[in-house]
Parts: C-alpha cells; sequence; structure tokens
C-alpha cells in the first residue's frame, strides 16, 4: 500500500508538471485539440480497465500510474476545453456539471 501511494503521488507531481502540459503543447501544435486529449483519457481508462483486476503487482502498479495520469489528463482537459467555452458567469456551474458527470462515471 506504502509504495502505491507513493507512486500515484509521484506520478501525479511529474504528469502535471511535465507530461500532459507537454502532450497538450502537442495537442495545440499538431491540430489535433480536444480530440487527442479525449483519446489520451480513453486509453488510459481502458489500460485500467484490463490492469486491475489482474492479481499481480505490476498490473497494480500500472494501474495506479495509469489512473494518476487520467486524473491529470483529465483536469486538463475540463479546463481547457470545457471551461474556455463557458464564460466567466457560468464557469461554476459548467465546472459543477462536469464534475458531476466525471464523478458519476467513475462510479459505474
Amino acid at each position: 500500500g506504502e509504495t502505491l501511494a507513493s507512486t500515484y503521488n509521484i506520478v501525479t507531481g511529474i504528469g502535471g508538471c511535465i507530461v500532459v502540459p507537454t502532450f497538450a503543447c502537442a495537442c495545440d501544435y499538431f491540430n489535433t485539440g480536444s480530440t487527442a486529449l479525449l483519446a489520451g483519457m480513453v486509453m488510459l481508462s481502458g489500460l485500467t480497465c484490463v490492469s486491475v483486476v489482474q492479481k499481480t503487482w505490476f498490473a497494480q502498479v500500472l494501474t495506479c500510474v495509469a489512473n494518476a495520469l487520467l486524473y491529470t489528463l483529465a483536469g486538463t482537459y475540463f479546463t481547457r476545453y470545457f471551461m474556455a467555452f463557458a464564460g466567466p458567469v457560468r464557469l461554476g456551474s459548467v465546472a459543477g456539471l462536469c464534475n458531476t458527470y466525471t464523478s458519476v462515471l467513475y462510479l459505474v
């Protein structure tokens, strides 16, 4: 448990500072926008679904890494592409609605 918690924290920090911003800049550079970010989220979600049921230590670490990157990527996706269209007046409502949808999807 201690190793997975440390791995999650380290990957979240590295993902949030280096990996996800670099991926977002590459998406903008190649004009793929939200499509590539959404594809990355779907790929990480699929990887989590496949690896979480495995009984090996490597699979659990892989699940932890995929989830950490998924959550940082999802935050970037929501902030950059959903909130940009909400405007300052509806920002709180749109953020709450997106977080509600995300929470429901994670529960399913």
